[in-house]
């Protein structure tokens, strides 16, 4: 059908816009910097005591805690609000779209662009978390001695090399690549959920756009 097609179209033209968008790349980099803080203290205990870990992390990353221990997943939850706040992702070009595609191919490519997004924006979490753990990374389908050692040292141990707390029932009743899996899907979804909402808040009301706010508040 031709407006699924142009919605397509669309969506590929909400991306190519990345490129001139500093706001984009801004918050790419602070994402990266907060998954490297959270997760560099493992890497520095498994090469000091010549231990191991999993690049599985994503559940350590967005672990259930309290705002004052889970400071980096509400950090990372904030940073995609700020990606997508700009819903519905509106300027000259895509008027012209709009004129000639018509509000349903329109509609339907900044649905495809936020769920590609929240897609793109937690595989690049997933890939800053595996590489950060490089240097002490095992393949094998554990958390590695580095994680097991840390869940169970001193407060002043995990005070020094974390900077939040570990899932300790998820390491303890799943393997890594299951928890992964259970952790990227549910994160996606929450994701996509908040960026949808900020779609259809903002465009149910393009001059006051309440959408990041209401995103902000869920995530709080």
């Amino acid at each position: 059908m031709e407006w699924i097609r142009e919605g397509i179209l669309i969506a590929k033209m909400h991306f190519l816009c990345w490129k001139k968008d500093s706001r984009v790349w801004l918050v790419f980099i602070v994402s990266a910097f907060l998954v490297v803080k959270t997760l560099g203290g493992i890497t520095k205990f498994g090469l000091q005591y010549q231990m191991t870990s999993t690049p599985f992390l994503l559940p350590v990353l967005f672990a259930d805690n309290s705002i004052a221990n889970g400071l980096a997943k509400i950090m990372l939850y904030f940073a995609f609000i700020v990606l997508i706040c700009n819903a519905p992702f509106k300027d000259e070009r895509i008027c012209y779209i709009i004129a000639r595609s018509g509000r349903r191919a329109w509609w339907l490519g900044g649905i495809l662009y936020s769920v590609a997004t929240s897609f793109l924006f937690l595989l690049f979490l997933m890939i800053v978390a595996a590489g950060t753990i490089l240097p002490v990374c095992t393949l094998k389908p554990y958390w590695g001695t580095a994680v097991k050692s840390l869940i169970i040292a001193s407060g002043d141990i995990k005070a020094q090399y974390l900077e939040s707390s570990l899932p300790s029932d998820v390491i303890t009743l799943l393997y890594p690549p299951a928890a992964q899996m259970i952790t990227f899907i549910t994160v996606w979804l929450n994701l996509i959920f908040l960026s949808l909402l900020i779609y259809f808040v903002n465009g149910c009301n393009e001059k006051i756009k309440l959408g990041s706010m209401v995103a902000a508040a869920l995530v709080l």
